[in-house]
């Protein structure tokens, strides 16, 4: 069952966002907060999407949404993963800016964390997710500019009584930990002096802060997507270094899947503000866990 979501005029101006993703995208997205309930969570089957928001657009078939979707997974707006009982959308933010009540509404739909759950990783191209493990590393996913794009939910129902029927399944990868691979020496956190806003992709390309990113992440993929989200960083005040830093912590976590295809796009990664985790671990090891969506 829809819920009422509202939606702020600063939304359609996130010139961010409109870099990242198409209009299609970008309306799908709002359309999402209408499909959770007040967990966040959605059926994330394209098939029940395009039939809920766009029933009579025949141009947008379920393929078409399952691009949509991918793009805005690689922006780092949704998170979708896969359960035994089928597919599921979280929307990491919809809490920051709709008033939801999930202690009293309780969900009927899995949560990302909950056992037997695969996060799928986006692909670089629009198409079908691939499947990852679910651990720690894929422990953050910010939308921060959603916090500007809504005010309070006027309505709360509880979640849809139908159960899911998307009947895909996978099973859970259980990938080694990579080998220890060399630390190196510590990055210079001196920040570029050069003029980031008017940076072309031949000026990102050439600096060395951000060949020292690259070279220490550990996948090599979308490396369009990866310049502006490195430099959407950087215009947000991070340090360049921190970002090499953290992404040489990543490489050499015992948890970083081996498989490359399990290891999150660098885009997803800096989209989601993930390096912030692994700062906190090369300073002191967390004192338990926690769900990986309140980190």
């Amino acid at each position: 069952m829809a819920r009422i979501r509202s939606v702020k005029p600063e939304y359609w101006a996130d010139q961010d966002l409109a870099e990242q993703v198409s209009r299609d995208a970008r309306l799908l997205y709002i359309g999402l907060w209408n499909l959770a309930d007040e967990h966040s969570r959605l059926r994330g089957d394209p098939r029940y999407i395009k039939g809920q928001l766009f029933p009579y657009d025949d141009d947008l078939t379920p393929d078409t949404i399952a691009g949509l979707l991918g793009s805005l997974a690689l922006a780092g707006k949704v998170v979708q993963y896969r359960t035994p009982t089928g597919t599921f959308i979280y929307l990491p933010k919809l809490a920051g800016h709709q008033r939801l009540e999930p202690d009293k509404v309780p969900t009927k739909l899995p949560g990302p964390d909950d056992d037997g759950s695969v996060l799928l990783t986006p692909p670089s191209e629009p198409g079908a997710c691939s499947s990852a493990p679910r651990t720690n590393e894929f422990a953050r996913h910010l939308d921060e500019s959603s916090l500007l794009y809504g005010a309070g939910s006027m309505e709360h129902v509880s979640p849809s009584s139908a159960a899911p029927t998307d009947t895909d399944s996978d099973g859970l990868f259980d990938s080694p930990p990579p080998d220890p691979a060399p630390t190196g020496p510590e990055p210079d956190l001196t920040p570029s002096a050069a003029p980031k806003k008017s940076w072309t992709n031949g000026q990102i390309d050439a600096d060395p802060h951000w060949v020292a990113f690259w070279e220490a992440y550990p996948r090599k993929t979308d490396k369009g997507h990866a310049r502006k989200a490195w430099l959407k960083a950087l215009r947000n005040g991070v340090d360049p270094g921190v970002l090499t830093r953290a992404a040489m912590q990543f490489r050499n976590h015992p948890k970083t899947p081996r498989d490359i295809k399990f290891v999150p796009h660098p885009t997803t990664w800096l989209n989601g503000e993930r390096f912030n985790d692994y700062l906190e671990l090369a300073d002191a090891a967390p004192a338990g866990p926690r769900p990986w969506w309140e980190n």
